[in-house]
């Protein structure tokens, strides 16, 4: 078994967000997710036990270190195995969470599960309440853009925009074929860094973290402020197209 404390992890801050979707039922999402985790994993995988602590009076954070047993992709016809280490957390603000993975791809992955028989009480947090809350046009830094205007010779499909209010670069003619796909933007409380949100997969991004505490703060300081502020915006960039929300959650749903 890993014998890890949480101070031992500094992560890059990269979290998958979702809200309780019935706050009067009981919930065990991290055991739930730790349980996908282990069903679909591709590899053999060692799972270490979880460990739980509380924050203060409003947040709980517990961790899962694993370890994925893989054949080398070169190695064919032995028994060699590598071994990756791996640790899964998760975070609860008021029945707000942030799930972090240091396992490539998981994020999208869980994400799939929720609302689901194995995730049945937490849902993503809303795009409009992503929005509201994170994307400030005037502060924009970075800006990706996914063409709603099918396949041309005289447009791109997607666009990568950066500078300083990139929104303010947008032409009113030729980009309202666009539509927002993510945005790095300043940060909370802090003009000097940034903050990458993706509200149509419900991930936000900051970057490394030099230790444990840094990474908690920044997280717990996300999902207080969602679940303080019921903030909701449906077209945070307004010469940008915007999904018909009922016709995104057909679509998402369908997928």
């Amino acid at each position: 078994m890993i014998e890890l404390e949480k101070e031992n992890i500094a992560p890059y801050l990269s979290i998958l967000m979702g809200v309780k979707s019935d706050q009067k039922q009981p919930c065990d999402i991290h055991p739930n997710i730790i349980k996908i985790l282990k069903d679909e994993s591709s590899n053999e995988i060692v799972i270490s036990d979880s460990k739980k602590e509380f924050i203060g009076e409003i947040a709980e954070v517990t961790f899962t270190p694993y370890r994925l047993l893989k054949s080398p992709s070169w190695l064919k016809g032995h028994e060699a195995l590598d071994v990756e280490h791996h640790v899964f957390v998760s975070f609860n603000v008021n029945n707000y969470y942030g799930f972090y993975f240091s396992e490539q791809g998981k994020k999208d992955e869980i994400r799939e599960y929720f609302n689901s028989k194995s995730l049945p009480n937490v849902k993503p947090v809303s795009i409009n309440h992503l929005n509201g809350n994170f994307i400030n046009e005037d502060k924009i830094k970075m800006l990706w853009l996914t063409g709603i205007h099918g396949k041309s010779n005289f447009k791109a499909d997607s666009k990568v925009l950066g500078g300083e209010s990139v929104a303010d670069t947008l032409d009113p003619l030729i980009d309202q074929s666009y539509m927002m796909s993510a945005v790095r933007t300043e940060a909370l409380n802090n003009a000097k860094t940034t903050i990458g949100i993706n509200p149509f997969k419900s991930s936000i991004w900051r970057g490394p973290c030099k230790d444990w505490q840094t990474f908690e703060n920044r997280v717990i300081e996300i999902l207080d402020l969602l679940s303080s502020n019921a903030k909701q915006t449906s077209d945070p960039i307004s010469i940008l197209s915007y999904p018909i929300p009922e016709f995104f959650k057909l679509v998402v749903a369908s997928s």
